[in-house]
């Protein structure tokens, strides 16, 4: 029995080293032997909206191993974490209202094929069942799998092996059972396409912070969340939100203590919008559609601060705007709301949230240059603690 990994809808510029695996890009026909014409004749089952075969495709190579050698049952199940990471990894850096190239789940899914005989065609599929998982055999050309028509074939993009690799390590961890399970329901919740609601993501998305925050309770995820991000968005400066949350929480939630943090505040009314769901009359500031947009970029940057946490991954300036910009996008009233001038070079308020974001840390950045050179900020300089 053969085994291959690989990604059927997307394609790596370059091969990536991600844990003890290397991610290397595949393009079909590009040669003549026997190992690539192997690999392409598993890939002609799989094909473009229009019917046409895919063209490329990216393979996963377990190190130490030839490229479709059986890993067992433990290998594989490694396989499967490398692709909950590389997808999580992938997502984190997707961008909106184009703003960078767009990803959705669909893209980033992982097929482990087996096959055994002269005819790599001929293929066993894993099925789940009540009584156990079985494997059930197809002859060659049985079916073939089309690409979601939600999901076309992304632009270029790079894949942040770095944060892949610290999910692995994260998932090795002791704690890592609840790390691994948050990446997932952050996969469901970002399923784009008709056939899942926006009311199923937002069930997934509460999920994610229950799991990643391993709280006991729900009333403990607004302000696990606020104490996990607060280090890195305390320093921010947003309009006065809070203030609006506040009452509304005072009506919705009169026995609760009010908010402390807009953090804290968004996620109080995401638990709010699921309640909402299960019937119960109460009042919420954002609809589904907006706390999934917001969600999409809340929970990498919480994943950041926890592998940061575990001295697993350190935050690096990138990862300092990413944190930063969750103040600034909490704080919109309506996320999907555009600029009324006609003249803005960005006139949707995502991205223009996410360049005040970026222009204050720069002023938090020249500061600490300055007080690290012994020089004291001037006021305009020095941003508001």
């Amino acid at each position: 029995m053969s085994v291959l990994a690989f990604f059927p809808w997307f394609t790596l510029p370059a091969p990536a080293s991600v844990g003890a695996f290397r991610l290397v890009p595949h393009r079909v026909g590009a040669s003549l032997e026997a190992q690539p014409r192997l690999i392409d004749a598993l890939l002609a089952q799989y094909q473009e909206p229009g019917g046409g075969p895919v063209e490329s495709a990216t393979l996963v190579h377990v190190a130490g191993r030839p490229l479709i050698d059986d890993p067992g049952a433990a290998g594989e199940a490694g396989l499967f974490r490398l692709g909950d990471a590389v997808a999580f990894a992938a997502l984190a850096r997707r961008g909106f209202f184009e703003g960078g190239p767009y990803l959705n789940p669909d893209h980033l899914t992982l097929v482990v094929r087996r096959f055994s005989g002269t005819d790599p065609r001929a293929i066993q599929v894993v099925a789940r069942r009540q009584d156990g998982r079985r494997w059930v055999a197809y002859g060659a050309g049985t079916f073939r799998t089309t690409r979601p028509p939600h999901a076309p074939r992304p632009p270029r993009f790079e894949l942040d092996a770095g944060l892949a690799s610290a999910l692995l390590d994260g998932f090795a961890a002791p704690d890592g059972a609840s790390l691994q399970e948050a990446v997932a329901a952050f996969r469901a919740a970002g399923a784009d396409g008709d056939e899942s609601p926006p009311s199923h993501g937002l069930l997934w998305l509460a999920s994610v912070f229950e799991r990643l925050l391993e709280a006991h309770g729900e009333e403990e995820i607004p302000a696990g969340l606020a104490s996990l991000l607060d280090p890195f968005v305390a320093r921010a400066r947003v309009p006065r939100r809070l203030a609006t949350l506040q009452r509304l929480e005072g009506s919705a939630e009169p026995r609760t203590p009010p908010s402390s943090s807009i953090v804290e505040a968004w996620a109080r009314d995401l638990l709010r919008a699921r309640l909402a769901l299960g019937g119960k009359r109460i009042a919420c500031y954002w609809p589904p559609e907006a706390h999934l947009l917001i969600g999409a970029h809340v929970v990498p940057a919480a994943v950041l601060a926890r592998l940061a946490a575990a001295g697993l991954r350190p935050i690096s300036e990138p990862d300092r705007g990413t944190l930063l910009a969750v103040a600034y996008l909490t704080s919109l009233r309506d996320p999907f709301a555009r600029r009324r001038s006609l003249a803005a070079r960005n006139p949707h308020l995502w991205r223009r949230a996410l360049e005040v974001a970026g222009r204050h840390l720069a002023r938090i950045q020249l500061a600490e240059v300055l007080e690290r050179a012994g020089r004291a900020p001037s006021p305009s300089v020095h941003p508001p603690r």
